[in-house]
Parts: structure tokens; sequence; C-alpha cells
């Protein structure tokens, strides 16, 4: 327990060092990171990274805890592997997987640039055992496989018109 705290706190602080930074917002924006914040924040209740309005519909949908139970029982994030990330005028839209100790999460997320928050996300989750990659070869070298079954989520947007309609709030 006392490790994944330590977990928690370094990626808490990470996250704030991460927000202090990102002036150049776009090409501060690392996907990977924003996935793994992004499913650590939502098994602890920390709604901070969450922008207001995504931020009430979770109290809504997790009773006012803000913890998603079924997250919580994926047990704590180990790794993430991108999919695809697509930069919008004022956003950019992440797919991805989360690795869990006990089983894995497939996320799209919307980031607004102006405040580093998430302001869309969906999850779907999967129990069990996948293994996370390894950590992928040189730039050069051909992309990391994700283990597990395909992604549950939406596709993200293939062309910026197409992510301005789903995500009007990254475009506006």
């Amino acid at each position: 327990m006392r490790e994944f705290e330590r977990t928690l706190r370094g990626l808490a602080a990470g996250f704030v060092l991460y927000l202090g930074l990102a002036t150049a917002a776009q090409a501060q924006i690392n996907p990977t990171q924003v996935l793994m914040i992004a499913a650590t924040s939502a098994q602890t209740g920390n709604l901070s990274v969450f922008g207001a309005q995504l931020q009430q519909v979770i109290l809504m949908q997790t009773n006012g805890t803000g913890r998603y139970a079924p997250l919580v029982q994926l047990g704590p994030v180990t790794n993430a592997v991108v999919f695809a990330s697509q930069p919008l005028p004022y956003g950019m839209v992440i797919q991805g997987r989360v690795f869990h100790q006990n089983g894995i999460s497939d996320w799209t997320i919307g980031v607004l640039y102006s405040t580093n928050r998430i302001e869309n996300a969906q999850f779907n989750f999967m129990p069990g055992s996948f293994p996370a990659p390894n950590p992928g070869p040189s730039p050069s070298g051909p992309a990391p496989s994700a283990p597990g079954p395909t992604p549950t989520t939406s596709p993200p947007p293939s062309s910026t018109s197409d992510g301005c309609q789903k995500y009007p709030t990254l475009c506006q």
C-alpha cells in the first residue's frame, strides 16, 4: 500500500510540475502521462485534473466520491500506451490503453491547451491479466504493439474537422 501511495504522490507531483511547465501547451502535452494521470485521478477522486463540467459529471456518476469503483478494482496504474493523438486548434484528443495491476482500461481523452485540464473523457475497463508492453525500441523503430483486446472506446477523430465536431470545446 505504501508503494501505491508513493506512486500516487509521484504522479501528483509530476502532474503539478507538468502543469507549471506547460506554457506552450501543445508542445508540452505528453499523451502517455495524460492517460496515466487520468486513470489514477479517476481511481483516487483527484478531480483537479478535470475541467469544471467534467468534474460535475464525474461527481454525478460516482455518487459524489469522484472515484470509479471498477477502476479502483483494477489496481494501481503500471503503464500506458498511446494508440493515437489528434491535435486540434485549442486542444488534443488522445486515445490509448492504461495497464493496471489487475486489468486494463481504454481511454479517449480531450485536453484543453489553455487550462491543461481534461475536458472530455470516456473509458472502458476489462479486469484480467494483460502484460504491459516493454518499453519501445528506438524512435526510428516500429511502435510497440499493445497486447490484449482491441480498444473499445470511440476512435479518435481522423481529421481536425471531425475532431471539432466531436469535441467542440477544443476548437472554439
